[in-house]
């Protein structure tokens, strides 16, 4: 079977846009610390858990393929989004490791989601 680029693509756009509103969301209540750290890596992992689950809905092959690339779109969108911050030298802390414990999730979540949707479909509970 071929990737469904399309529901990939959405999945990682969709719920990386989601995990960045609710960071944004978290910091300007509490400001940048643990609760905002706590959001990003929990968040990360859930946003593409659920996006992969959603992604996982109208395939019937290499469901972790898919969440894996879910995981992948996420965070390729976040890298292009954050480069010119980068690039400028204003990005508040050290953007490799922000990039090893805010990334590493969403691959995770992907991974997991995945295998959750292909379990499922095939008990045919979806």
């Amino acid at each position: 079977m071929k990737i469904n680029w399309g529901r990939v693509l959405n999945a990682g756009l969709v719920a990386e846009i989601l995990l960045l509103l609710v960071y944004e969301f978290v910091v300007r209540l509490y400001g940048r610390g643990t609760a905002s750290t706590v959001i990003v890596i929990g968040g990360c992992f859930i946003f593409m858990l659920v996006g992969a689950l959603w992604a996982g809905r109208k395939i019937e092959s290499r469901f972790i393929l898919h969440g894996f690339l879910v995981g992948v779109v996420a965070t390729a969108y976040y890298v292009i989004r954050s480069l010119p911050v980068v690039y400028d030298g204003e990005y508040p802390m050290n953007y490799w490791l922000a990039a090893v414990y805010g990334h590493t999730p969403k691959l995770l979540g992907g991974i997991v989601g995945g295998y959750i949707a292909g379990r499922l479909k095939k008990t045919g509970n979806r």
